[in-house]
């Protein structure tokens, strides 16, 4: 067993763009471990705020010692196994996250926003079906309240709670995707799709940008695309990245080999109808053609080579 904390793996991308399915594949390589969107660790010391952005100068020695303290544990706890985090709304804090883990490596993918917010709202269904009646429902409060956070923040988990109870009232306008700084303000005047949209424009741009302040043999960058149709050259380069052992890298390509090769890229893109094309056009029209993607009204939606 490691007696030293292990360089995190943060897996950082916008939500539904294919974080789940990395951290799951990394997570499964000898000597790795899984540690899946613990979103409460990252609000040490900002737990009232009503967004998820935060900075490096908010990365104070106390709040640093708390999240190290509580990732040393979790390591400890599964064999000394090097930590590998995947939690969207980190998109947000690379510079802070960078501060508290000056030598994690960080991996972001990016996928297609036209699938990436097609299956938000999808999300927003699934979670109908859920009411606040349901055990789903109640079996996560063991989990906010074991949040580790210290005690004169505990209080701000009813915020989420509370927030999740509106909701699920009759008539209540339901959104989804990450709190970005202005996320409280659009949910009231963006429609359902339109927020998707702009969620997931803010959460690419936001990673992209704090990732300047992260050394270049410490980032990669990935297009889900690209890693479903050529994943043995961007597994080798992650691998690469996160100084991995022959056997460690054999293992990864094995394991993403056969989790990858049921995935598909296109899903949701042939499902927009021309007015919802008009709808989310301008919020990230732009940034999907800086991308390298096709334009929102064109067919079929694909990365160019």
């Amino acid at each position: 067993m490691s007696s030293e904390l292990q360089p995190l793996v943060i897996v950082i991308g916008a939500a539904r763009s294919g974080t789940t399915v990395l951290g799951r594949i990394l997570g499964e390589v000898p000597g790795f471990v899984a540690m899946n969107e613990h979103k409460y660790l990252w609000r040490i010391g900002s737990a009232y705020k009503n967004h998820d952005a935060r900075t490096a100068s908010e990365a104070t020695p106390k709040t640093i010692k708390r999240i190290h303290n509580y990732c040393k544990a979790f390591q400890n706890k599964n064999g000394g196994n090097r930590i590998v985090e995947k939690t969207p709304p980190n998109c947000f804090r690379v510079e802070f996250i960078h501060k508290v883990f000056p030598d994690a490596v960080f991996i972001h993918i990016i996928r297609n926003g036209t699938e990436s917010i097609l299956s938000r709202v999808n999300m927003i269904e699934s979670e109908r079906r859920f009411p606040i009646t349901s055990l789903r429902w109640w079996l996560r409060m063991p989990k906010r309240i074991l949040a580790p956070l210290p005690w004169w923040e505990k209080p701000s988990l009813l915020i989420p709670f509370l927030r999740g109870v509106r909701n699920k009232l009759p008539g209540a306008k339901r959104v989804w995707g990450e709190n970005y700084p202005g996320w409280n303000k659009d949910k009231g005047t963006l429609s359902p799709l339109q927020f998707a949209a702009k969620s997931w424009a803010e959460s690419v741009r936001a990673a992209r940008q704090g990732l300047t302040a992260v050394p270049e043999n410490q980032r990669i960058e990935i297009r889900y695309e690209e890693l479903i149709h050529n994943h043995e050259n961007f597994l080798n380069q992650i691998a690469q990245l996160c100084k991995m052992s022959d056997d460690q890298s054999s293992q990864l390509l094995r394991i993403g080999t056969e989790e990858l090769n049921s995935k598909g890229v296109s899903k949701w893109s042939s499902n927009y109808t021309n007015s919802d094309k008009a709808e989310i056009a301008p919020f990230v029209e732009e940034l999907l053609l800086e991308l390298g993607y096709k334009s929102v009204h064109a067919e079929p939606q694909t990365v160019q080579q």
